[in-house]
């Protein structure tokens, strides 16, 4: 997650002069399930691989983090879902309680 927080970063301090720059992380238990959001800012057009619904990194290098995200919701059972909504870019991860 310190890797999604990192990429939050860098796309604000990506944005033009004058526009927006925020970073919203939240977490809370809702029952048996904890909801993790991490969403940003961004200035631009994010592609989606549509098999998998993570980002498409146009950097030789990137996208290993979204890949270590997805390992981690697949191996615990958790749901992930990464999207974008104007200029915010989300990162949502519902995950079941381990008790």
């Amino acid at each position: 997650m310190s890797n999604a927080l990192e990429n939050a970063i860098h796309a604000c301090n990506k944005q033009p002069d004058g526009e927006k720059r925020a970073i919203r992380v939240q977490g809370h238990k809702a029952g048996t399930q904890f909801f993790f959001e991490i969403a940003n800012t961004f200035t631009g057009k994010v592609q989606f691989d549509a098999g998998t619904g993570l980002p498409v990194s146009k950097e030789k290098g990137h996208g290993v983090g979204s890949k270590s995200i997805a390992f981690f919701a697949q191996k615990y059972g958790a749901a992930l879902e990464y999207s974008q909504n104007e200029n915010w870019f989300h990162l949502r991860l519902l995950l079941r309680a381990a008790y």
